[in-house]
């Protein structure tokens, strides 16, 4: 059986940043199940420029196992393949901004193309995953054996959606219509999807163990003293007045945030605080190299719908990296003993995080096996079989 899946994340950016994503793992963790014979990504179609930019990255890391004039098919590792499409002009790519995944799978010259590349690849019988509500016209597009949509947050919720409201409410309607099985991050998130009754599960997020533990000498800063840190997208869901506070309560203490920005504003904010470090995106495989320089780390995150409708990532790649852990009351994140507290006020979190500094860290949190992407990618498997 073939599984073919319709990103959340464009595939393009995985060699160079890693498997970070849920999509990107469950894509690398799918090929570890033996009912699985191949991954065949159908990428965000691209721009030409996009294309030379693309020739010029991928053909540094991995050959191309084929091209054609209007696409490629690229072998990014064993018996994973990526398909891209470039078709468009770059005045295009730009009209269509946010809306572009769903511009271009409504258009009927880029189904043909990925039909032709599928044909290409001998893709009969498979299972078609879309990671993406504006990938979902590609449900009508392609012939599966089943349909399977993964919720990726609640995008009714997020601030930089809010242009497209309009796109994802149909979207998700016409999921509730059409999907054999809709998966989800968290049980909150589940409530998007009533009035339907079955076919909608939550499947946490789940943990590269094996990459969290590995270490890379002299790609990390250096820092002195005390750290807290933070890992993760730069934008509105991280609470300012939080972190203000913990930044007043722990002068000592360097707040070292990493993650990619979203939000120029929450960013500048964050940068006037005497001392919090923002370092950038930091590629995933040297992601528990970073977290083990960090004394206790940080969930500050607002509560509210779309928070509760998540299951942080971050979560079990702090726990797996052998480190405590100190969240708001956030969905997806519960108090686990000596390992994880949950504070309900900025008082309890800072408090939180003092007790946890007096402490010598005991024993490292072992990773039950199902937390592990393989695992939460065969759970997958098995429901779409029953």
């Amino acid at each position: 059986m073939d599984v073919v899946v319709v990103p959340f994340i464009d595939a393009r950016k995985w060699p160079v940043k890693g498997f970070r994503n849920r999509d990107s793992n469950l894509c690398k963790a799918l090929l570890s199940d033996s009912r699985v014979d191949r991954v065949i990504v159908l990428n965000h179609p691209g721009a030409y420029p996009e294309f030379l930019w693309k020739n010029r990255v991928w053909k540094s890391l991995r050959k191309l196992s084929d091209r054609r004039r209007s696409y490629t098919i690229t072998e990014l590792m064993d018996r994973l393949f990526v398909v891209d499409v470039f078709g468009a002009g770059l005045f295009k790519r730009l009209q269509y901004r946010d809306r572009w995944l769903d511009y271009s799978w409504g258009q009927t010259a880029f189904r043909k193309v990925f039909q032709s590349a599928m044909q290409d690849l001998a893709v009969n019988d498979y299972q078609l995953f879309v990671f993406s509500p504006l990938g979902i016209k590609a449900f009508n597009a392609l012939s599966p054996r089943k349909r399977t949509f993964f919720a990726v947050d609640n995008w009714l919720e997020l601030p930089q959606r809010h242009g497209i409201r309009e796109v994802v409410q149909d979207a998700y309607k016409y999921v509730q219509s059409t999907a054999d099985l809709i998966v989800t991050t968290a049980k909150p998130l589940n409530i998007v999807f009533e009035p339907r009754q079955q076919g909608v599960v939550a499947v946490s997020n789940g943990v590269d163990r094996d990459e969290l533990r590995r270490e890379f000498a002299g790609v990390i800063p250096a820092f002195e003293g005390t750290v807290l840190g933070y890992i993760g997208i730069i934008e509105s869901r991280i609470d300012l007045d939080l972190v203000k506070q913990l930044s007043e309560s722990f002068t000592d203490a360097t707040i070292v945030i990493a993650g990619r920005v979203l939000d120029r504003e929450v960013a500048a904010q964050l940068s006037s605080l005497a001392n919090i470090k923002l370092i950038g995106d930091i590629p995933h495989p040297h992601l528990g190299t970073l977290i083990r320089t960090f004394d206790v780390c940080l969930i500050p995150h607002k509560v509210n719908p779309l928070t509760q409708s998540q299951s942080p990532l971050k979560l079990r790649e702090y726990l797996a990296a052998g480190r405590r852990v100190v969240s708001t009351r956030t969905g997806g994140v519960e108090p686990i003993e000596g390992y994880v507290k949950v504070a309900d006020t900025c008082h309890e979190f800072i408090d939180s995080v003092r007790l946890f500094l007096s402490e010598e860290q005991g024993e490292e949190f072992q990773v039950p096996d199902s937390w592990l992407w393989k695992s939460k990618a065969s759970q997958i498997i098995d429901m779409l079989e029953s």
